[in-house]
């Protein structure tokens, strides 16, 4: 009888721990949801994302729409373009066809890439896999072709740095990463994907390299509405879902798909202080990705001691993602987080051309009287975009009284002080040009734009007939 009494209470309690557990969850996820629906309603989210906590996906939702149409929304379904984020799946099947015993980390590119020109026969793999190549960033910003990668490789004359001495990305070394995949494997880039990862990994829904014709696919746009100009990247990119994208990193993190220490190598050992990865011993602690290809970003953050991930796809210019993840972040810690505000800047860009510097002044501080919640008067960006506006247009008298009005507010604004010193100067006005620069300096003494500014307004100026002293 007392042992069945205490198995009743027992489960009671455990019954009683579940519900109360369960019910701080379900606040969470309305604040996250709440959370989520400010930023869009306020224009600085459009996409899909997904939470999961104790390796449980607590909240997957989608906001907004799917290109700037605006006649259809946005549904889990939709793949989005991860842009650079591809890098890591050729880095993965790199590091597969090395534990594969196909390919050795020092052997050298010509051994597999022998029309490459002759700087290739100094890159190793590994300085590949290492982003420290020395392979140029292609300087090309639009195309309205498909661009030819070992074209593009074949017209470099010489490397930007000797290979392993320096860190730089570059996406033709994604092309060429891709490109050793190809050679090595003797499989399209496509192919080795879809066999080696994409079927293993349950991940139903990835397109290498999504073309105009294809369907479910979100595609990217502008704040003003206009869609992205076509582009052509130079090497294959990826398109996946919310959940495609999901697995991927349980697989990975779960040393699913390559070793433990070939994870090592790729986040670990390699380019220390590069990647934004926590290390345990040999235990990957934490990990966050983040990439933005034209109005595509994307960001992942993984806390393995924590069991956590957060996923943000969106499509639109200029989202908000880390901000977004830092709200996120701090609701499931049960800690205070700030909601985000709309941009004074924003409000007022299309009047800048009408009004004049104390116009604008009186407009901003009408706006924080009346609307001080839903506005972003924290800090120094609003009226510092404004007066940048005004200064190129070179309209300095009245970009002057947004940036002397700046300081006055946040009297500690480096990059305001900066400006004001270069308005200052474009007017003749040296005195204050020279004391702005002091004052920056006094905030960042190894601003090297202030301390020249210095030397060359305090520097003696010899009179045309004066004559050198012997």
């Amino acid at each position: 009888m007392k042992d069945s009494l205490k198995c009743i209470l027992f489960y009671a309690l455990l019954s009683l721990v579940l519900t109360s557990s369960s019910k701080a969850q379900d606040k969470k996820v309305l604040k996250i949801d709440s959370l989520v629906d400010r930023y869009y309603q306020f224009g600085f989210f459009n996409g899909n994302l997904l939470v999961a906590d104790q390796d449980n996906v607590i909240y997957k939702g989608s906001m907004g729409f799917a290109d700037a149409s605006k006649k259809n929304r946005l549904s889990e379904e939709y793949r989005f373009v991860l842009g650079p984020l591809t890098r890591e799946f050729g880095l993965v099947a790199l590091m597969l066809l090395k534990e594969e015993g196909k390919l050795n980390l020092e052997d050298k590119l010509s051994l597999y890439l022998p029309d490459l020109p002759a700087w290739a026969e100094k890159i190793s793999i590994k300085n590949l896999i290492q982003w420290s190549s020395g392979i140029p960033e292609r300087k090309e910003t639009t195309s309205k072709n498909d661009p030819d990668g070992m074209a593009l490789l074949k017209e470099i004359k010489e490397l930007d740095f000797d290979p392993g001495s320096k860190y730089q990305y570059s996406d033709l070394s994604v092309y060429v990463q891709q490109k050793l995949i190809e050679k090595i494997s003797k499989q399209t880039f496509d192919k080795f994907l879809e066999e080696h990862v994409f079927k293993p990994n349950n991940l139903k829904n990835a397109l290498v390299s999504p073309t105009s014709k294809d369907v479910l696919i979100a595609r990217a746009f502008k704040n003003d509405g206009t869609e992205d100009q076509p582009f052509k990247p130079v090497y294959k990119m990826l398109s996946l879902t919310l959940d495609d994208f999901y697995r991927w990193t349980e697989a990975l993190y779960g040393l699913k798909i390559i070793k433990s220490e070939s994870l090592k190598f790729l986040f670990g050992s390699a380019q220390p202080g590069k990647q934004n990865v926590s290390w345990n011993g040999d235990k990957l602690i934490r990990h966050t990705n983040t990439g933005s290809f034209l109005s595509n970003s994307v960001l992942q953050v993984s806390d393995l001691s924590e069991k956590r991930t957060v996923i943000l796809f969106s499509n639109l210019e200029n989202a908000r993602l880390q901000e977004l993840n830092t709200g996120i972040q701090a609701i499931l810690d049960g800690s205070a987080y700030r909601l985000p505000k709309r941009s004074v800047f924003i409000k007022i860009e299309k009047q800048l051309n009408s009004l004049n510097g104390r116009q604008i002044i009186a407009f901003y501080e009408y706006l924080k009287a009346k609307n001080e919640q839903d506005y972003n008067f924290d800090d120094d960006a609003e009226l510092y975009k404004a007066g940048l506006f005004l200064f190129s247009k070179s309209r300095y008298e009245d970009a002057l009284v947004l940036l002397e009005h700046n300081t006055k507010l946040f009297p500690k604004s480096v990059k305001t002080l900066n400006l004001l010193a270069e308005v200052y100067l474009k007017k003749g006005d040296k005195k204050n040009a020279l004391s702005s620069y002091k004052k920056l300096l006094q905030l960042n003494p190894s601003d090297k734009t202030a301390r020249e500014g210095i030397e060359s307004l305090e520097k003696p100026v010899l009179q045309k007939n004066a004559k050198p002293l012997k």
